[in-house]
């Protein structure tokens, strides 16, 4: 329960930060995070029931395993789709092959353990969950060390979670091949998935905090404004944005800074990229929503 609280609390300072950096994978962060939060919960139920409550109504076992099995299948989904789209500064429509191949071979290793009691296939879901989540974390922290925007707060903990992922994969493979008696592999099940929980709900609770700071003090101590400090656009970009917003064509702009239209352009790329929007059209709403907010 107290791993679920430390969640609850980081989805909802997420969520107070996520207008201040309104990306796409903050969002999809935000369920991420909420439903491991909820799978969390629905664990503790189980392994209380395993534990103190022997004679509790069957189906009430059933539908909470069926719960948390339908639950992770939407944590790999939302997890992978998180993943890509916070390492990928564009998306295509391939990409999304990988959340839904993988959902497909988790679903098929689970049916098959549920419906044949084919126990090799209870590892086989566990590498497709854990092996595509800690993969896809690790692509994501490397980018998270080479973007120049809000991303490069989230770089611990991606590498956090990669490093659990695979310690977890490895656990089970080794579970499964030495399994422990029944009492004993609850126990790990519930100090583990608790630690790991604990570990992220706390982690991104504090980095809401420290955002959700950082932003009130700036707008106090009079520092930049906050689309130019959570973005990481520099000086230069800073003037081409100011131009861009009051409907300036590249031409005009470069008239006013001395410099070639070409150059204009150029940094108006870098703009849209460190920006996560394609048009001058999505830059200025992006604009106008942080100006909203400091009024």
């Amino acid at each position: 329960m107290i791993s679920f609280a430390a969640m609850a609390a980081s989805v909802g300072l997420l969520y107070l930060a996520h207008p201040l950096t309104p990306r796409p994978w903050l969002l999809l962060l935000i369920v991420y995070t909420a439903l491991y939060g909820l799978w969390v919960l629905f664990s503790t139920y189980a392994s209380f029931q395993v534990l103190f409550l022997p004679d509790a109504p069957p189906i009430i076992g059933v539908v909470f395993v069926w719960v948390r099995l339908g639950m992770s299948f939407l944590i790999l989904l939302v997890g992978c789709l998180f993943y890509l789209r916070f390492a990928l500064d564009s998306w295509e429509r391939g990409l999304a092959a990988v959340p839904t191949g993988a959902v497909i071979l988790m679903g098929a290793s689970a049916v098959g353990l549920i419906l044949f009691e084919i126990e090799f296939l209870g590892i086989a879901a566990s590498v497709v969950f854990n092996g595509t989540l800690g993969c896809l974390s690790v692509l994501a922290a490397r980018k998270s060390h080479a973007a120049k925007d809000a991303r490069t707060r989230f770089g611990g903990f991606l590498w956090f979670t990669a490093i659990v992922y695979f310690i977890v994969l490895i656990s089970n493979i080794i579970i499964a091949l030495v399994p422990p008696s029944p009492l004993v592999g609850v126990l790990l099940v519930i100090f583990s998935t608790g630690a790991f929980t604990l570990a992220w709900g706390t982690y991104l609770g504090i980095l809401g905090l420290v955002w959700l700071s950082a932003h009130v003090s700036g707008r106090h101590d009079g520092s930049r404004p906050g689309l130019v400090r959570d973005f990481g656009i520099s000086p230069r970009e800073s003037e081409i944005l100011t131009q861009t917003v009051r409907g300036k064509s590249s031409k005009e702009i470069a008239a006013a800074l001395f410099i070639s239209a070409r150059t204009v352009e150029t940094h108006l790329q870098n703009i849209y990229q460190k920006c996560g929007v394609t048009s001058r059209v999505e830059l200025t709403n992006l604009h106008n929503r942080y100006v909203s907010e400091d009024t």
